[in-house]
Formats: C-alpha cells, structure tokens, sequence
C-alpha cells in the first residue's frame, strides 16, 4: 500500500483557480468522490431490436433527439458548473472529433498519452462548436 503524498501548499487556490478560468484539474492529494448520473431509458432504446432509428427532423438531417451533459464542480464552497446540449449526438460526433484532429494537427492539443478532457483547453474547445453543434453554458459561481 503506498501513502498518499500531502497536498503541496497553495494547491487548493491552484486547483479553484483554474475551475474558474475553465481549466480541469485533479488536486495534488488525489481524485475525490465523483458521481455519476444517467438516464437508462435511452440505453434500453439502443439495445432493443424494435426501436426505429431515428429520423431526420430538418433538412440538415439531425434527428430531434436531445443531448445534455452537465459537469458540476464543488470546493470550498464554491461551484463551478459547465452545461453542453445540442440535438441528434450521432451529427454532433462528426464535427467533435474534427476539432480534435484540427487541433491536434495545429500543434493546439497535448501530444501523448493523456485524458481526453487534458489533451486541450475545455472551454475553448467546446466554444469552437458553439453554437452550430451545441449550446455552452458556464458558471463559474
């Protein structure tokens, strides 16, 4: 069993200073308890051989199917919270993953074995698919 390293000093501030500039980070004393919500409806529609694929609800050809994630940050009192929706997920891929290789090949992104949510600035990421594939909100509280 390995003990956890203390936490370097300042690294609280550090840590709540970049949920407020849009940054996502992991405090220096570890992950915390995170949770994790999903509506299991859709997925009971995806496995079942009788649900009818989606059809197009405009002439762009997206579905009218909605798409919401919402990340909520708590420290210190504080709350951060990130909301992204935006109609028919299977249109939004597309778009999604070419921002990705856009920046990627831009030299924009991190290079390497990193999480995906640290290979590129969050926001800015998101802000560059707004609003033609989906809406941002941010609240940095």
């Amino acid at each position: 069993m390995t003990a956890a390293r203390p936490a370097r000093p300042g690294a609280s501030r550090r840590a709540a200073r970049r949920c407020l500039r849009g940054g996502a980070g992991v405090p220096a004393s570890g992950p915390r308890p995170q949770r994790t919500w999903l509506n299991r409806a859709p997925l009971r529609d995806l496995r079942d051989p009788a649900t009818p694929p989606p059809e197009a609800a405009d002439a762009t050809g997206r579905s009218g199917q909605v798409f919401l994630v919402e990340a909520v940050a708590r420290r210190a009192g504080r709350t951060c919270r990130a909301t992204a929706r935006g109609r028919d997920i299977y249109a939004f891929t597309a778009p999604f993953v070419c921002e990705a290789v856009r920046r990627l090949l831009g030299s924009e992104g991190r290079v390497g074995a990193t999480a995906p949510g640290a290979a590129f600035d969050a926001r800015r990421f998101l802000q560059a698919l707004a609003p033609d594939h989906l809406s941002l909100e941010i609240d940095a509280g």
